[in-house]
């Protein structure tokens, strides 16, 4: 019987399951794994996030990440038919598949950003701004200007020689 008690009291289970799982997943967990995933992880970690904001983060996360399974899949199985092409060559099939796989890319960017703006909705000013100082680092980082990709080395250098 679905009456508005049950559906609201389902439903705050639902949301209180959802935070408590956002909360006590690691920072660092994979998508897929049942936590809210890295992104989420982090922006719980950094940007102190309400309760609600964490429920509906964790949320958006899982919905995307459910869209996205599918194609996510169909990728890896065009990347494994496109390696094979090296030991008999077809122009056609090839063709066919890079097509599929530039729709797939759209498709995932599409849905990526969407799910940026949706986050991005639920955060206050200062929120937002913690988020993109935490992007920007992000994005020195994979850049290679951070550690790990030579931006240490040639930061180092750099004091050593103004010394």
């Amino acid at each position: 019987m679905h009456t508005p008690i049950r559906s609201a009291i389902r439903t705050s289970a639902l949301v209180l399951a959802l935070a408590t799982a956002a909360v006590a997943a690691p920072a660092s967990a994979w998508p897929g794994e049942g936590g809210p995933g890295p992104m989420a992880g982090r922006m719980i970690q950094h940007l102190d996030l309400t309760a609600e904001q964490q429920a509906s983060v964790a949320e958006i996360m899982a919905r995307s990440r459910e869209a996205g399974a599918a194609d996510h899949e169909r990728m890896r199985e065009i990347k494994t038919q496109l390696r094979a092409q090296s030991d008999s060559f077809d122009a056609g099939a090839t063709q066919a598949l890079a097509d599929e796989l530039g729709q797939i890319t759209a498709r995932s960017t599409y849905r990526m950003t969407e799910t940026r703006a949706a986050v991005n909705a639920l955060l206050n000013e200062e929120q937002r701004e913690k988020l993109e100082a935490l992007e920007a680092k992000r994005g020195e980082r994979k850049h290679g200007k951070g550690p790990g990709k030579g931006g240490h080395k040639e930061r180092k250098a750099t004091e050593t020689s103004e010394s």
